[in-house]
């Protein structure tokens, strides 16, 4: 998942990263979208429980 997203953030499509991994283009789609959910999950989770200033 690392590969998949170290080439999004240059900017490239889920078409260009699949034809330069050799994978399938909805398997670079299911990791991007694994990815943003995770993502977002941690931001609202952080978010939810905030730490305690001491």
């Amino acid at each position: 998942m690392r590969e998949i997203l170290s080439l999004a953030a240059t900017g490239l499509s889920s078409l260009e990263i699949a034809a330069s991994l050799s994978l399938p283009r909805p398997t670079v789609a299911t990791r991007l979208r694994l990815a943003r959910r995770l993502f977002a999950r941690a931001l609202t989770r952080s978010r939810r429980w905030p730490r305690c200033a001491r």
